[in-house]
């Protein structure tokens, strides 16, 4: 049950008991029904309940809340730089099945954003294609200078006002 629960999550797919009854997916819930009780921890940010997206279009607006921070956006863009050239390098040298290698400093970078500036859970860890074309599209964004119009657009669109610059 462990393991097909976080394989699930892992690949963003839906489990059958949450298929079967959408409540068991709300953390509380499952909190009840281990005999726990429904009091949250200090990282209730990490344990919020999983909407599920159909599209990239639906998920975009989520990458984008969870990316409004200019600072995350920016590791974001290094962490990714870091890894395509880590890319580029290992093909040069004909070393080409290396390559995986170059997502440890790409979403280490990424993820020290995401845990120590936006204080968020990255959403690599529930969505990870979605994620990875949201990085890119996030990434052009910002080098055509668009991107943080589109947080304050996402902002609006979500009734909530963007973060104020630290």
């Amino acid at each position: 049950m462990f393991w097909s629960a976080l394989t699930c999550q892992r690949f963003g797919l839906r489990r059958l008991d949450a298929a079967v009854s959408p409540e068991f997916n709300h953390p509380e819930s499952r909190q009840v029904a281990n005999g726990q009780s429904g009091d949250r921890s200090p990282h209730s940010k990490f344990s919020m309940p999983q909407r599920q997206y159909n599209s990239f279009g639906e998920f975009w607006p989520h990458y984008v809340a969870e990316h409004s921070k200019p600072r995350t956006r920016l590791l974001h863009l290094i962490g990714t730089s870091i890894a395509l050239g880590c890319v580029v390098f290992f093909v040069a040298i004909g070393r080409w099945w290396l390559f995986p290698l170059a997502l440890i400093p790409g979403y280490g970078v990424a993820w020290i954003g995401h845990f120590f500036v936006e204080k968020n859970k990255p959403a690599t860890f529930q969505y990870p294609l979605w994620s990875f074309i949201g990085d890119y599209k996030m990434i052009w964004l910002m080098l055509t200078g668009r991107m943080e119009a589109e947080v304050e657009r996402e902002a609006r669109t979500a009734g909530a006002s963007p973060p104020s610059q630290p």
